[in-house]
């Protein structure tokens, strides 16, 4: 009964057949895909905060508010890890100026959420704005894997 509810129910949206029986069958190779994306969208991640970290850390020394470092180190960051995470994390050939969109929209609200987490941290003196960063940098990695695996690469063909 569940099946056939499910079935019925069952949507397509940007050309992928969503389907309860697929899903049973090839969930071994889902959660290995998503593993593989994992490791991939560290190491993308891991490369692309390091680059921008060292950006946000340089302009907070040349005497910029922690703000627009931030937003300098997002700008430069989301244009990098896009093309990073679209070729090669989750192997994206669809729409690319929708997944642009999304892409833009999804790192505009971590943007917004890591902006207020720092201000937050800065702000009630917990920590200074380079190691308040560290801190929610390790926030808002897993918040910005889930938007893009579910939201902006969900509907790709994931080769690992």
């Amino acid at each position: 009964l569940l099946r056939e509810t499910y079935r019925k129910h069952s949507t397509m949206k940007n050309d992928c057949q969503i389907s309860f029986e697929s899903s049973l069958e090839n969930l071994p190779i889902m959660v290995e895909r998503i593993s593989v994306k994992s490791w991939k969208f560290l190491t993308v991640g891991g490369l692309n905060t390091v680059v921008f970290y060292l950006v946000y850390v340089l302009l907070i020394r040349l005497g910029l508010h922690y703000s627009l470092a931030l937003l300098t180190e997002y700008t430069g960051g989301i244009a990098a890890g896009y093309y990073m995470n679209r070729y090669w994390t989750f192997v994206s050939h669809g729409r690319s100026v929708r997944g642009a969109l999304k892409y833009c929209v999804s790192y505009g609200m971590v943007f917004c959420l890591n902006l207020v987490l720092l201000g937050l941290i800065v702000e009630l003196r917990v920590m200074g704005p380079i190691p308040g960063q560290i801190v929610v940098t390790g926030i808002v990695s897993g918040i910005s894997f889930l938007l893009q695996n579910f939201w902006v690469f969900h509907c790709t063909k994931n080769r690992g």
